[in-house]
């Protein structure tokens, strides 16, 4: 598993160490209001996600059971029905994509807020959203052979080849940028990436997997039923990130203007790539759960709870303690001064949120969906969003600008990793209080010296510098890796990090 996962760990670090490049660029060159609406295009269109109704998962789930079951003739219909459903979910997500145009037009282009935005940006606006939503509705397909390579747990090969996609892509946005920015052009290089991301997708499938026919030909309509009873589950969940995460953007540009739009997106843009990160490593834990149930090894499924429940809070710990301490000195260092205050106070909200949800749902919903019908987690979560949602809504009327929606995303999620801790916990038949005293209790102690560090280079130094905060996270960093080495994974059950580097030492133990 540590191969996969660090195959998918590395594709999202190199989209986060792009996003470092990409987003002073953007705000540069767009403008602040130009990028706001460049984010709100991204949000409006993601509504048409909603459509793959959870179906690329569902045939993850499903493929792996018949890879499991060795049945090729099984694992070739689940995977034309897969892309025949998908395909047809994409043109009906074309024609609700023309739809949505409307009131996007009326309710945010039109809207007094935008007053000041220019004509010419508004005329690219228009254009840049009907490209970007007929590009999320054809990728309802064009994105299905990654369910193909998560199912074949071959990480390796997808995220090689959606690395170079990324590489190429980002070129082509600097070039954009640096000679002729605007919002279709940048449209029409994601909507070509996306194309050219499928065919290679498609030609690595015929390479590494013998035996797979895809295509239309084996297509089972017996089947369909099967993928969308599952894919519902997926469905809520889909349902719910949008609304938690993404409608953030639309409300902000709704009460307040697109201008805000950019102040929130720099302050929380840090949070996503790490649900990235994080669900890169659930990508591997649900066929591997799937697999373990399947073989009758219900013991082993706790056992991988708990490793990896400790895995994802050792990565994550260390990047949201340098954003609740340093987070709003580098966000003035990284783009520009003013967004120290503007963007800083929403990070430090965010932040801790995060960093006591993504450990939870990182590993537990991913063995709740490999494992059995999730019905109350995907319901409950959809619960958390409508109230991230309506919460957010009402500290933005009060008042509260871009700090009320940080509040409104950060207090719901919270609960909810609490939620779904209980539930994954009583489903392996794990006590809670043995999943706290494995995954947090040696971390805490471990945690303090390096909260120390940062502390002390923010009060006591007062480190603002790029080149200071990135030396303050190198430092941070390696005091927390020794600790980790020497105290927090000591003598761990699953994985004793001294003993793993000591065997691969040259002369190591054997």
């Amino acid at each position: 598993m540590f191969k996969h996962i660090a195959s998918n760990w590395s594709l999202h670090i190199l989209q986060i160490v792009i996003m470092l490049v990409l987003v002073p660029l953007l705000e540069e060159e767009l403008g602040k209001d130009g990028y706001g609406i460049w984010v709100a295009i991204i949000a409006a269109t993601g509504f048409l996600e909603l459509l793959a109704l959870g179906v690329p998962m569902a045939a993850v789930r499903h493929v792996s059971e018949a890879l499991a079951a060795d049945d090729q003739d099984l694992t070739n219909r689940v995977i034309a029905t897969g892309l025949g459903v998908t395909m047809g979910l994409g043109v009906l997500g074309a024609a609700l994509g023309a739809l949505l145009f409307w009131p996007f037009q009326s309710e945010l282009l039109e809207s007094e807020h935008w007053a000041g935005t220019t004509p010419e940006m508004l005329a690219g606006a228009q254009l840049a959203y009907a490209i970007t939503a007929l590009r999320v509705a054809a990728s309802l397909a064009l994105r299905f052979p990654t369910a193909v390579f998560d199912a074949h747990r071959d990480f390796v090969t997808k995220n090689a080849v959606l690395g170079v996609s990324v590489l190429l892509r980002t070129v082509a946005v600097i070039v954009l940028l640096k000679t002729a920015p605007s919002l279709e052009g940048l449209a029409c290089i994601f909507a070509v990436d996306a194309l050219v991301l499928f065919l290679g997708l498609r030609y690595w499938i015929g390479r590494r997997f013998e035996g797979i026919r895809f295509g239309l030909g084996d297509f089972d309509s017996k089947l369909v039923r099967e993928l969308m009873g599952f894919g519902i589950f997926a469905a809520l969940l889909n349902v719910g990130s949008l609304v938690a995460y993404q409608l953030d953007t639309l409300v902000i540009g709704y009460f307040i203007g697109p201008g805000p739009i950019t102040e929130f997106e720099i302050g929380n843009k840090f949070f996503l790539p790490l649900c990235g990160l994080m669900f890169g490593l659930g990508a591997v834990v649900m066929p591997t759960s799937t697999a373990l149930k399947a073989a009758g090894k219900d013991q082993a499924l706790g056992q991988v709870f708990l490793k990896w429940s400790k895995v994802s809070l050792s990565v994550i710990l260390p990047v949201c303690l340098f954003l609740i301490v340093l987070g709003p000195a580098f966000l003035g260092a990284w783009v520009k001064p003013e967004y120290r205050e503007l963007s800083g106070p929403v990070t430090r909200i965010l932040a801790p949120s995060f960093l006591l949800y993504l450990p939870v749902r990182a590993v537990a919903l991913p063995i709740l969906l490999g494992t059995s019908r999730p019905g109350r987690a995907a319901t409950v979560f959809l619960a958390m969003s409508i109230v991230n949602l309506s919460l957010s809504i009402g500290l933005v009327q009060a008042g509260y600008g871009i700090v009320g929606v940080a509040l409104g995303t950060a207090i719901p999620q919270v609960f909810y990793a609490a939620y779904l801790l209980k539930i994954t916990c009583t489903h392996l038949q794990v006590p809670v209080g043995s999943w706290l005293r494995y995954v947090g209790g040696r971390a805490t102690l471990g945690s303090l010296p390096p909260i120390g560090l940062l502390l002390w280079f923010e009060y006591g130094l007062g480190v603002s510098s790029f080149a200071g905060l990135v030396g303050a996270g190198v430092a941070t960093v390696a005091l927390y890796s020794a600790i980790w080495v020497l105290f927090v994974y000591r003598d761990d059950r699953f994985l004793d990090l001294r003993e793993e580097i000591l065997l691969r030492l040259p002369g190591g133990r054997t």
